[in-house]
């Protein structure tokens, strides 16, 4: 009774503490994912681009289920609908992820402490993209296989296929990672029967995995389930169009992440070298396969750090889990002195949720210093769209979109890349924010007619002294320019 009086009060506070972490303003990706969305409920599924005002373009609905529920979300209850949503969403995986962990390790404060590190850590995660449920369904596969791996029931084979399937439609673009999961298993299996003398003064066990046979089988089955989707085999080849196209120049995400800038990353992997290289606490090679491959992931780009955040986690908990068990005999503590201690940390977690979650309530769900929001109805309201031939940036393409005006480029880099159309839509783009002069002769490359740029772009000044443009709007953060037709 007393227990479940705990666990109850922290799935209380891993709710607030969820809830409150979740940024109000939207990301760009919410905004075509919209769009795509409204068209798919209105149309199907589809392949002619039309967002654009490039013709000819093809697109890939690898989102499409995620589209269409934030889309009938949106119509439904508008951007409190969504925010709302999102909030559910990431409490759900907070108190996921402390189930995983209890269940893993049994120790409940060790459970609760990883959560709340492990949930700040990806906070940037939780806004309505499609990666708030591929990374939610990655932390579920994770448990099932351990589970599978465990118990040998086939049950988890099942669990493992449906996530397979839901993956293939919600975010297409990361299924080939779903089987990145199984590696660890398959490799320590092969270890297993190679190194035969796994003595018990080694640091690192070697398992021999006896369900094996069956995680081969549900490793082979779940492979199928990129097939069950209305978007032929774009699950199996859209992420290695991808790798190495989309430049790090443009997309901050796809940069290498810099381990100094990133507090969290570096706390992981002191805590995880510290125990295993301090302490008698022997890890098993499965852990050190999830860090080490999600870490080297992780150094490749910065958005991969997600997956060593929340599936990391799992090992170094259950590292601490022992540590705690080998010496908590040598620790004393009076039950007093134990409850004052939860008291002062559910306190603090408390206020510190409650000050972060009011601090954003008075927070816009559109930045209008990072969205044109009134460039945007200056342009409904006096230019004739259809005619029209705007260069905008790559940020704010999606929220264009979502107002129904076709644009240069957005936030679906793949669409704008040679490895998906015959484009180099992305590459010019990079040359004009990059050079002072070029884009004068991309600019006549495709005819553009207006330009909707941040007063602080690159070009701005030389625009501006452009005798063959004219500023027709001016606020704040975005300009308007018109191309002078010659006479």
């Amino acid at each position: 009774m007393k227990n479940k009086l705990i666990i109850f009060f922290l799935i209380l506070l891993i709710s607030i503490f969820s809830i409150s972490i979740v940024d109000k303003a939207f990301q760009n990706d919410t905004f075509f994912t919209i769009a795509v969305g409204e068209k798919i409920i209105n149309q199907g599924i589809y392949t002619d681009e039309d967002f654009t005002w490039h013709e000819g373009l093809k697109y890939q609905n690898v989102r499409w289920m995620f589209d269409v529920t934030i889309a009938n979300i949106y119509n439904s209850f508008g951007n409190s609908g969504i925010y709302i949503f999102v909030l559910l969403v990431t409490c759900l995986f907070g108190n996921v992820l402390f189930y995983i962990l209890y269940n893993q390790n049994k120790n409940i404060f060790i459970s609760f402490i990883y959560t709340l590190l492990a949930m700040y850590s990806a906070r940037e995660m939780f806004a309505a993209r499609a990666q708030l449920f591929s990374f939610f369904i990655f932390v579920l596969e994770y448990f099932f296989l351990y589970k599978l791996v465990i118990t040998n029931k086939k049950i988890y084979s099942v669990l493992l296929l449906v996530l397979s399937i839901l993956l293939a439609n919600i975010h297409a673009s990361v299924y080939p990672l779903f089987f990145v999961f199984y590696m660890p298993y398959i490799a320590e299996y092969v270890l297993s029967l190679i190194v035969k003398n796994n003595n018990e003064n080694n640091k690192v066990e070697i398992k021999r995995i006896n369900s094996f046979p069956l995680l081969f089988i549900t490793f082979a089955i779940t492979a199928f389930g990129g097939l069950v989707t209305p978007i032929g085999l774009a699950p199996y080849v859209n992420m290695f169009k991808t790798v190495g196209e989309i430049s790090s120049d443009i997309i901050s995400e796809m940069q290498p992440l810099v381990p100094i800038y990133e507090l969290p990353f570096v706390l992981y992997i002191a805590i995880f070298i510290g125990i295993v290289g301090f302490t008698k606490i022997k890890v098993r090679i499965v852990d050190c396969f999830y860090l080490l491959g999600f870490l080297i992931l992780s150094l490749s780009t910065i958005r991969s750090v997600f997956f060593f955040y929340l599936i990391g986690i799992f090992p170094i908990a259950n590292i601490t889990a022992q540590v705690f068990n080998e010496y908590k005999g040598n620790i004393k503590i009076n039950k007093f002195a134990e409850k004052a201690f939860f008291i002062i940390i559910y306190i603090l977690i408390m206020c510190f949720s409650v000050n972060n979650f009011l601090s954003k309530v008075n927070e816009k769900y559109i930045d209008e210093t990072a969205y044109p929001v009134d460039a945007a109805k200056f342009i409904l309201n006096n230019l004739d769209i259809s005619k029209m031939k705007l260069y905008n940036h790559f940020n704010y393409g999606s929220y264009l979109e979502l107002e129904h005006i076709p644009v240069f480029l957005d936030s679906r880099a793949e669409i704008y890349l040679s490895t998906f159309n015959d484009t180099s839509v992305l590459e010019d783009y990079k040359t004009i924010t990059s050079s002072d002069s070029e884009y004068k002769r991309l600019f006549n490359k495709y005819g553009v007619t207006h330009a909707l740029i941040y007063n602080n772009d690159v070009f701005s000044n030389n625009i501006y002294e452009n005798p063959e443009w004219n500023l027709i709007y001016l606020d704040d953060n975005f300009s308007i320019y018109e191309r002078i037709e010659k006479k």
